[in-house]
């Protein structure tokens, strides 16, 4: 091993690590059987809670159903898909620290006009981050962080770097357990949206793209407001409707969008400028179902305003649900692309991890 860097593979990382703090004489309560937070909390990709400032801008009158074309798959203008994958883990625990590394992997499909997908060159990317607090009294942890930066690995305090936790009393959560994981599984989402934007922004400049005009989907939030680009949000934890408008939702038919609008801020700053355009759409039948089954929400540029150039968008994204990933519990609000790259993404995060227990 070399002495400024440890492996790759978290397993072999590990054993590094120990073996420092054994030398050291630290003692550490391992954690490495408990799974990923992801298996344990669920993975939180879906909708942020809005300002309550915000209201509701009806680009189409009022919020009504309207149906969505069908057109076949690989025949529409969409030929990049970015997607993220994430694990993150316990690994050992000093008193009430907790340490935990997160592994992020992001990468683009690109799919050329014969419906054939590939990797596009130079937009796989990995990375992960060590999520442990600082200044909580406890001289090991203080190691520790002091011994991971020396050897150039990434460490993140999932308190003070989180913007949900850090306005809250350093000391009190510093002997809160489960409150320091809470946060450092929302940095963990934060540590991947990151990569996702900086592969949305690589992609923009990428000289390695075959179709400078192809449109893109991100399968989550937008984030930032991207041309030639939207965002399918499955995970709707958050209602943009309300009252009449919900109910209009919650009865839409497979294979119809509702109409689409705008969150507004009514003192009119220059983030009313950037607010994106978005609709919800149903992809299959919802009888017997949650009210949610099927529902996705779109995220598009806020320059998509005609309802003739929605309609055309919102046709694309119902296509790319076939062929149907049925061996997939989220096949429902799934694009089949999307579910082809997730598998290629989740076999790179295998191997960082692989010989780590499951």
């Amino acid at each position: 091993m070399s002495s400024s860097t440890l492996p790759d593979r978290l397993s072999t990382k590990v054993r590094s690590i120990e073996a420092m703090l054994d030398h050291r004489g630290v003692e550490i309560r391992s954690m490495k059987r408990a799974g990923s937070l992801e298996t344990n909390q669920g993975v939180d990709s879906g909708d942020r809670v809005p300002d309550p400032l915000f209201t509701l801008d009806r680009l189409e009158g009022e919020i009504a159903p309207r149906a969505v074309g069908n057109i076949r798959p690989n025949t529409t203008g969409f030929r990049y898909f970015l997607d993220a994958t994430q694990k993150t883990l316990p690994i050992w625990r000093f008193g009430l620290v907790p340490i935990i590394i997160t592994y992020a992997v992001t990468g683009i499909l690109e799919r050329d006009g014969n419906g054939e997908g590939r990797l596009l060159p130079g937009s796989l990317d990995s990375r992960h981050t060590w999520l442990i607090p600082r200044n909580t009294g406890n001289s090991s942890a203080d190691d520790l962080i002091d011994m991971l930066e020396a050897v150039g690995e990434s460490v993140v305090d999932p308190i003070a770097g989180n913007p949900r936790c850090r306005d809250q009393d350093h000391e009190a959560f510093a002997g809160q357990f489960n409150r320091i994981v809470d946060c450092a599984y929302q940095m963990a989402g934060d540590h991947r949206a990151d990569i996702e934007r900086i592969a949305l922004r690589s992609w923009q400049v990428n000289p390695e793209r075959q179709f400078p005009d192809g449109w893109m989907v991100v399968d989550g939030r937008l984030g930032d407001d991207h041309p030639q680009c939207v965002g399918v949000v499955k995970q709707l934890l958050t209602q943009h409707l309300h009252s009449a408008d919900a109910e209009v939702l919650f009865d839409l038919e497979p294979g119809h969008r509702t109409t689409s609008f705008r969150l507004q801020n009514p003192t009119h700053d220059e983030s009313t400028s950037l607010a994106r355009t978005q609709w919800y759409m149903r992809f299959w039948n919802a009888d017997g179902f949650d009210a949610n089954h099927a529902l996705i929400r779109v995220e598009a540029p806020h320059q998509l305003g005609i309802p003739e150039d929605i309609d055309t968008i919102a046709a694309w994204i119902y296509a790319e649900r076939l062929p149907r990933a049925t061996n997939d519990p989220r096949w429902p609000t799934l694009l089949y692309p999307i579910h082809f790259l997730e598998r290629i993404l989740k076999r790179k995060l295998a191997e960082m991890t692989a010989g780590w227990p499951s």
